[in-house]
């Protein structure tokens, strides 16, 4: 599998959009105007409809449409790196009845896990049990509500009240935080740009709570579609007890196979967002190094090289002294 060769933090795909900045003063200004025509007694003309609601959908897609980054950045990828890897998230947990069983499939394999506070502070031993396999756990929220994303004050509050019960379950990860159902609204994203969390969001989605069928076809539908750099989403638990389970949970044993025979790295959240950083060294084989005297800052700088390097530069000063005596 080919992967891209450019720098994370540098990639196209990363960026976000430089009209995004726009989009919601924008849609918000000119989607008022037919109701302000209707408060001041004016019936608006069909022109005014039309763009007021045309503003208002790209306002909900900028709201329901994470990768859009319409409110402000989010970590969303693709992310490509040197080498083809892929972030799994698992949302809605810990479950008694389901987590032990996707921690099971994963193995010794890197997940992250969206935890909601309120479940993790009734079974703190699943919280154990990931940080023991050496999953990273971040926070959902207090409980999965639509309030989170609506109310600036409540949102304030759950993000907070969710970070103060997390850690006291073990759970000192405050970078990282995807809101219930991925809605990435302005009262939310001010909330977490003020304490200093970045969201999170997906590239990839599974739609694992709605799919039904075998979960080793699941699976594979799945691994053909992954890229370099995704995020993808899945769930370790119903979103409320007794619901729906989700596809993903039995499917994460083949899902995980997989992804390996085509190459792919399992990472966390925590790469995927720092990046591999590595980049390939080019030398020119033309070009002689040369060797320096020892207490120049270049020459102790070489201390710092590979050995192979540090062996050639040896070589080629030593050459240098010969030819030196020589002439």
């Amino acid at each position: 599998m080919e992967s891209r060769l450019e720098h994370p933090s540098t990639s196209s795909a990363w960026r976000r959009p430089w009209w995004a900045g726009w989009l919601n003063p924008l849609a918000v200004s000119f989607a008022v105007v037919p109701y302000l025509d209707l408060l001041v007694g004016r019936r608006p003309g069909w022109p005014e409809l039309m763009l007021g609601l045309a503003l208002s959908g790209l306002f909900a897609l900028g709201v329901f449409l994470p990768r859009l980054q319409t409110f402000g950045p989010v970590l969303c990828g693709p992310r490509p790196g040197i080498s083809p890897r892929i972030a799994l998230t698992y949302d809605d947990g810990p479950d008694p009845s389901t987590t032990p069983r996707v921690l099971e499939a994963l193995g010794d394999k890197r997940a992250t896990f969206f935890v909601i506070a309120e479940k993790a502070r009734a079974h703190p031993e699943l919280i154990a049990a990931m940080h023991e396999a050496g999953h990273q756990v971040c926070s959902h929220g207090f409980r999965h509500s639509w309030w989170l994303v609506i109310s600036p004050g409540r949102a304030r509050r759950l993000v907070l009240q969710a970070s103060k019960v997390l850690s006291r379950t073990g759970i000192r990860e405050r970078r990282f935080f995807r809101p219930p159902y991925g809605l990435m609204t302005p009262p939310l994203m001010r909330v977490l740009r003020r304490s200093g969390i970045t969201p999170v969001g997906w590239s990839l989605r599974s739609y694992d709570t709605i799919r039904s069928g075998p979960a080793d076809t699941f699976a594979q539908e799945i691994a053909e579609r992954a890229r370099n750099g995704d995020i993808l989403l899945l769930h370790d638990a119903p979103e409320r007890p007794g619901g729906r389970r989700p596809l993903g949970i039995d499917a994460t044993g083949t899902l995980v196979k997989a992804l390996e025979s085509k190459g792919f790295e399992l990472v966390t959240i925590q790469e995927i967002h720092d990046g591999d950083g590595s980049r390939p060294i080019e030398v020119d084989e033309r070009q002689p190094i040369r060797r320096l005297p020892q207490g120049t800052r270049t020459a102790d700088r070489h201390r710092r090289w590979p050995p192979a390097f540090q062996a050639r530069a040896g070589k080629s000063g030593k050459g240098e002294e010969k030819r030196a005596r020589t002439g």
